[in-house]
Formats: structure tokens, C-alpha cells, sequence
């Protein structure tokens, strides 16, 4: 063997080896001899070599093949068996074998259960060993770990339940990705290196979920802002026309599963509030008129009996409005308002007539000539007038106003007048029958004269007029 070391070897007489060659003579020479010892029987002057029952024995006998028609290049079996042993070096030790390393260690096997028997041969028996202790560790950890693989087996589950195309996530999914993430979270770190590419689709799942979210909650926020879609016709008004145009910005670009995020009540909403305020742009003209109009109109604590003319144009503009074909509103806080002010004007004017009617309607007409009758009537009227409120007093003419102020004045003066002559009269003897002295009769007749300048309503004010006429009579019985 010395002699021969570093020449090149001979295969067959006058070969040389070559690791390129066509067909394995000693092979070849093996599968000829069984097929002529089981009785085949080839065709004389035809190589059996080239023969089909040959070639089906052959390749077989090779690497499996069975009727291949085309010559097999020859394989390197200690290549083969060298690659198998460099893969099976890299896997752990059997004792240190974990989880992780359960994908590594079934390609190894998968790999070595695939070679060809003669290259299976050429792999270094401690490395076979060494697979073999792998997969018997493998099979223990994973009984250690039962309860752990089941947990690795349910994220996976789910995660494969995610969408193939993590840039579309609907609200279908959205369960799904969250649940997904409580799964993996719960696993330790062998079981999540065993998901690192379903993790991969997670996280990109997550990310389109958050920006989907984001997008719909914006707007959901905006829609929260407008009236319900059965409500539009009585509370959307322009002075709404910012809310809805921002709720329209934000909802329109919403792609398709980021539409699945909101209820068919929203999806309603929407529709409903942008329609609405697109009759309600196209009668701006109007709905401004009428907003305009109101605004002028003072409030119902404020409103007097001077604004009847805002009140009108107030009204007019309103139902117009109000009566159109688009059934169209204004903004229902002005309209409140209106309604307010309205029914505000018309309750100040009755309670300004009903005072009228009880109070003013009871002077004298005639304020220079206040009786007796009308001592209680006057003030009473005046204590009503101050009780009532500036709006309703606004509802009282000036002229009824003056029509009092002269009746008290006349009564105030009556009263004084009638009074002085009552203070006469007083001072007349109180025994009309006695003969009256110089005295009596001076007091008779001061208290006449004083008398006489009354004129006839003032004298329905004396206490004790008769006890004049009758110590008149006497004292001039001729008169």
C-alpha cells in the first residue's frame, strides 16, 4: 500500500476511477448476473445493459429509481453523508436539547431518512447516534412541556386565523389579533421563538389595527357631535355645517376595513347629516333671512311692546322657512328663542288688556271730573300699574298712562278740596234747631262760601254736606 500512496487508483483493466462516470460496473456486473440467475433471457445481438428489465434492476439497486429510459450520473455518497454529518454537528447536545431547537432537529432527521442507503452508511456513526439521542430528548422535552406546547399550539392556531394581507383588518379581525396577542404573551421564550414568523404577521396585523382604530375613533368622535339620522330634519341646522363637513373629511377617506369598524347606526348617521346639510346649503338664502331676523328679535324677558315690528319680519321670515318644500330648519336654538319671544310678546299683551280691562276701564273718562265713586278705583289702578313688569307696562298706551296720572291728580285735589270745607263744616253749631248767635251764623257762612267754589264732583267727597244745607237753610230760610 506504501508503494502505491498518492497514485491514482485503477477501476477495471486499463480505467482509472473517475467520480463522473456513467454507470457503477461492479453494479452493473451484479444486476446482470441476478437477472440471467432468476431465468430473464435477453435478445441475442442486443446489449442487455440497454434493455428495460436491466435499467429497472439497476437504477433501483442505485439510488431507488425505478424505469428510468436515461443513463444516471453518478452520485458522491461520502458528499451526501459528509452534509448530513455537518448538519447533525450543529445540533445540540441531547442533554441541552430544548424546544427551539425541535425544527432543526426534524430537518436533520428528514434530511438523513432521505439519503440513499449507501450514503446513509457513509454517515459517521456517533453523529447517528447523536441525531437519534436528539430526537429521543426532543420527545421527552415535549412531554415536560405538554402544557406549553398546547399553549404554543392555540397562538399558533390563532395567528394562522390572521389575514394573509396584514394591510387589511376589519373588525372581524380585530378580535382575532387582539386574542392572538393575549395568547403569545403568555408563552415563554421557547415558545415564542417557535412562532417567529406567525409573530412577523402579528405585529404587522397590530399595526394596521391601531391605525385603523385611530382612524375610526376620529370618526366616531366627530359623529358624536351630530344629531342622530332620525333627528335631522328637526336639530341640524348650518350653524352644524363645520361639524359635519369635519365628519365628513375624516369618514370619506376610510378605506374598506376600516368601514366594518362602525355600527350600521353610525354608517346612517353619516349619510343622513350630509345629505341634510346639503338641502339646507342649497336654502341658505332663506334659513340666513330667518336666522338674521331672530337674532334682532330681543329675548323673552327683554321683549316690549316697541319690537312688534322686529316680532313681524321675525315671523314672516320664519315661516317661510318653516313652509318650505326641503322642509327646511334653522338652527334649533334660534328657533327656540323665537318660539320663546313669541309667546313672551303675546302673554305681555293679554296681561297688559286684561289690567286694561279691570283697572283702566273703571277711571272716569272724563279725568277732570273725579267723583266719590272713584276714590278707590284710581289708586287701586296705580297699585296694579307698578306691580306689573316693564314688558307688560310697555303694552299700556302713554295717553292711558296720562289718563290716570290726571285722575289721580284730579282726585288728589278733590279730596283736599272737600276737605277744607269738611273742616268748615265742622265748626257749625251741631243743634240745627238751637237759635244760632252772630258767631254760628259768621261759621255758616264761611263754610258756604267755601262750598259754593266746589264744583259738583268735588262735593260728592264731603263727609257731612246735608248738616250744611240744613244750617243754611235756617240761618237764610229765604235762601
Amino acid at each position: 500500500m506504501a508503494k502505491n500512496k498518492g497514485k491514482k487508483q485503477f477501476q477495471g483493466k486499463g480505467q482509472r476511477f473517475r467520480g463522473d462516470m456513467w454507470l457503477d460496473q461492479k453494479v452493473s456486473a451484479r444486476t446482470l448476473h441476478a437477472l440471467q440467475s432468476s431465468g430473464v433471457k435477453f435478445p441475442e445481438g442486443i446489449n442487455p445493459r440497454k434493455t428495460k428489465e436491466f435499467k429497472n434492476v439497476f437504477y433501483a439497486t442505485v439510488d431507488g429509481r425505478a424505469g428510468q429510459s436515461e443513463p444516471l450520473l453518478c452520485r458522491d455518497a461520502a458528499k451526501e453523508a459528509a452534509e448530513v454529518d455537518a448538519i447533525i454537528k450543529k445540533l445540540p447536545a441531547a442533554k441541552k436539547v430544548k424546544l427551539e431547537n425541535e425544527a432543526a432537529i426534524r430537518d436533520a432527521k428528514n434530511i438523513y431518512d432521505a439519503l440513499p442507503e449507501d450514503s446513509k452508511a457513509l454517515v459517521t456513526p456517533s453523529n447517528v447516534t447523536k441525531l437519534e439521542d436528539c430526537i429521543a430528548a426532543l420527545e421527552q422535552v415535549k412531554r415536560e412541556n405538554e402544557e406549553l406546547l398546547k399553549a404554543t399550539a392555540e397562538a399558533r392556531t390563532l395567528m394562522e386565523q390572521l389575514p394573509e394581507d396584514t394591510s387589511y383588518v376589519d373588525a372581524d379581525h380585530a378580535q382575532i389579533v387582539n386574542d392572538a396577542r393575549t395568547a403569545y404573551d403568555k408563552l415563554d421564550k421557547a415558545g415564542k421563538n417557535s412562532l417567529k414568523t406567525e409573530y412577523k404577521r402579528l405585529t404587522a396585523c397590530e399595526k394596521t389595527l391601531k391605525k385603523n382604530e385611530k382612524a375610526v375613533q376620529k370618526v366616531q368622535t366627530l359623529l358624536a357631535k351630530l344629531p342622530a339620522a332620525e333627528d335631522v330634519m328637526t336639530k341640524l341646522s348650518l350653524t352644524d355645517k363645520k361639524n359635519v363637513t369635519a365628519a365628513e373629511k375624516a369618514y370619506n377617506p376610510l378605506t374598506e376595513d376600516q368601514r366594518t369598524f362602525l355600527t350600521e347606526d353610525e354608517h346612517a348617521k353619516m349619510q343622513a347629516n350630509s345629505e341634510r346639510m346639503q338641502t339646507l346649503i342649497e336654502g341658505e338664502t332663506l334659513i340666513k333671512a330667518a336666522e338674521k331676523a331672530i337674532k334682532s328679535l330681543p329675548a323673552d324677558t327683554k321683549i316690549k311692546a316697541t319690537d312688534s315690528k322686529k316680532l313681524e319680519t321675525a315671523q314672516e321670515a320664519y315661516d317661510k322657512v318653516k313652509n318650505s318644500e326641503d322642509g327646511l330648519t334653522i338652527d334649533p336654538k334660534l328657533a327656540e328663542k323665537f318660539e320663546a319671544s313669541r309667546t313672551a310678546y303675546y302673554a305681555y299683551q293679554q296681561q297688559a288688556e286684561d289690567f286694561r280691562s279691570e283697572y283702566l276701564n273703571a277711571l272716569p273718562e272724563n279725568a277732570n271730573a273725579v267723583t266719590a265713586e272713584y276714590e278707590t278705583a284710581i289708586p287701586a289702578a296705580r297699585t296694579a300699574y307698578k306691580a306689573l313688569s316693564k314688558n307688560v307696562q310697555s303694552f299700556i298706551e302713554k295717553a292711558e298712562v296720562s289718563h290716570l296720572r290726571v285722575c289721580e291728580k284730579t282726585l288728589k285735589k278733590s279730596k283736599s278740596a272737600a276737605g277744607k270745607v269738611d273742616k268748615l263744616i265742622a265748626k257749625l253749631p251741631a243743634d240745627v234747631s238751637a237759635e244760632f248767635t252772630a258767631k254760628d251764623e259768621k261759621a255758616i257762612n264761611a263754610a258756604w262760601k267755601a262750598y259754593s267754589k266746589l264744583t259738583s264732583e268735588q262735593k260728592t267727597f264731603l263727609e257731612d254736606e246735608q248738616h250744611l244745607l240744613d244750617c243754611y237753610n235756617k240761618a237764610y230760610p229765604e235762601g
